[in-house]
This record gives structure tokens, sequence and C-alpha cells, in this order.
């Protein structure tokens, strides 16, 4: 017994066509699920580094009235 893959299998050319089409829009929700998260990821370390520098900036304050 044989396993036919669906890239294994002769098309017609309308069909490749199709294929071709599908292939190439789940791409593009795949890249689009991507820069949507990376866009998430970076508001959060934005988010994150804001805060480090409130934080620095509260910490040199204090060191440097202490002096």
């Amino acid at each position: 017994m044989q396993l036919e893959l669906p890239f294994c299998v002769e098309l017609k050319p309308d069909d490749k066509v199709a294929y071709l089409e599908n292939l190439y829009e789940c791409q593009i929700e795949k890249y689009e699920r991507l820069r949507k998260s990376l866009h998430a990821k970076n508001g959060e370390l934005k988010k994150q580094v804001s805060e480090l520098q409130e934080r620095l900036f509260i910490l040199e304050r204090h060191i440097c009235v202490n002096l």
C-alpha cells in the first residue's frame, strides 16, 4: 500500500492554482497571527522598560540625596 501525500498527487491545472492560492492565504493568516503576537509582546516589553526606567529614576534620586 502506497501513501499518497497532497504534494505528490497530480492535479489539474485549475486545482494547482486553487491549491497555491489556498497555500498563499494560509501563509498570510500565519504571518498575520505572528505579527499580532510580536506587536503584543513589543507592547509588554515597552511597558516593562518604562516601569524599570521609573524605578531607576527613583533609586538614583534617593541615592543622590543620601550622599
